[in-house]
């Protein structure tokens, strides 16, 4: 099933209905991001680590997919993040929906290189983001931050910008 899942996230968006969990389309997105993008040479070690910021079943649909596959050839660590956290010791960062304040600590940092941003607000207003999961005509897609991708010194896939709703 989950493969199955998996080859339908290849069109730009996904058609939502009552019966799909959006979570897991959500989840399935960011596990495809991480095919379509480059980390700075040096920022990935021994672990891919993916924060999830928020109360969300992301998390838990993350999870699901990731457990005992690797990331860039790396075991993958799925870690809920809090204020204790250090933004440097993840990879990426899955904002959900609400959490927005993060955003803005995050932006203030001097430094947010190598750290992927992934957010959820509808009406995105804020810079510092690099991916935005929107719902658009009853559909999953997603946007892009140009700017924030390239002072954050990721590399993005032509196909992944081809697929992007809209960008920024």
């Amino acid at each position: 099933m989950l493969a199955v899942m998996v080859a339908l996230l290849l069109p730009a968006s996904f058609r939502l209905d009552e019966n799909q969990d959006e979570n897991m389309i959500k989840a399935l997105f960011v596990y495809n991001f991480t095919k379509q993008i480059e980390w700075p040479q040096g920022k990935i070690t021994d672990h891919f680590v993916i924060g999830v910021v928020g109360k969300s079943l992301v998390y838990e649909r993350l999870y699901d997919i990731l457990k005992n596959r690797k990331i860039k050839n790396l075991p993958v660590e799925i870690r809920r993040f809090s204020s204790t956290n250090k933004i440097k010791e993840f990879d990426m960062l899955y904002i959900t929906n609400g959490e927005k304040e993060y955003l803005k600590m995050y932006g203030d940092l001097n430094d947010p290189y190598g750290v992927l941003i992934i957010t959820e607000e509808k009406g995105n207003t804020i810079q510092n983001f690099c991916i935005n999961i929107i719902e658009k005509d009853e559909r999953m897609k997603f946007e892009l931050n140009e700017s924030s991708l390239k002072k954050y010194g990721f590399k993005i896939s032509n196909q992944l910008y081809e697929l992007a709703a809209a960008s920024k």
